[in-house]
């Protein structure tokens, strides 16, 4: 019972409400690997990732270097930064799991933090060999797109992405990019609003409506808005 109660809050959006749930689990099962692993996913959905490495770092050497933990070590040094360092962890989850999808959206994420649009491009692919519906997969190919400028098929990627989850703020992002590079100037702004429904702080999104509405005088004050938006921004 408490089991069930703490998967599913970790899968709603009170996820932090299991935490005392899973703490209470590991007290009382403290040999159960796989309600530790559930209790690091919580941690680092929830964005505590000194915490989730914290019980990663504490299983056995042999545990550590299963994919699901690599992956999850990847996750944790890719947000502080640390590119190379999370490529590691995800090339050492791709020889015992190759197939996993999330792994190649993992490594389709560094390569386009590294500017490897191929290799980025390569993975994004292979996560849809075995999840056609990935719209991060499909976002992921609207920013390898947009590299290259190739902006109707990152138009084609992003409006897949967002049919797929329309609350996804990186594909209206992206898809208001494309869009500026068609010179659908009302479509961009439409979709960079939309990013910005769903996600307010996002800083580059305020700063492209600032530019859109700022060219030929189209609305200074829209325009001002959004430049101190971006200051405000993340």
């Amino acid at each position: 019972m408490k089991y069930n109660l703490a998967r599913a809050l970790s899968d709603s959006t009170r996820r932090e409400k299991a935490i005392p749930l899973w703490q209470e689990l590991i007290e009382k099962y403290p040999k159960h690997l796989g309600f530790k692993l559930e209790f690091a996913q919580c941690y680092l959905q929830l964005g505590q990732m000194d915490a989730c490495e914290k019980i990663l770092l504490e299983l056995p050497d042999q545990v550590q270097q299963l994919p699901a933990i690599q992956l999850m070590l990847g996750e944790i040094r890719l947000h502080r930064g640390e590119v190379e360092a999370a490529l590691e962890h995800f090339k050492r989850a791709e020889t015992d799991e190759p197939e996993m999808p999330s792994l190649h959206i993992a490594l389709g994420r560094v390569y386009v933090l590294l500017k490897k649009w191929d290799e980025a491009e390569r993975e994004f692919q292979k996560a849809l060999v075995t999840d056609g519906d990935n719209a991060v997969a499909y976002d992921g190919l609207a920013q390898v797109a947009l590299a290259h400028e190739q902006y109707a098929d990152a138009l084609d990627h992003a409006l897949r992405a967002v049919g797929l989850v329309h609350h996804y703020p990186p594909a209206h992002l992206h898809l208001g990019q494309a869009l500026v590079g068609m010179e659908m100037i009302d479509q961009a702004i439409q979709a960079f609003e939309t990013c910005l429904s769903i996600s307010p702080g996002m800083k580059f999104a305020h700063m492209c409506l600032a530019k859109l509405y700022r060219a030929d005088d189209r609305d200074v004050n829209q325009a001002q808005k959004h430049e101190l938006m971006a200051m405000r921004g993340s």
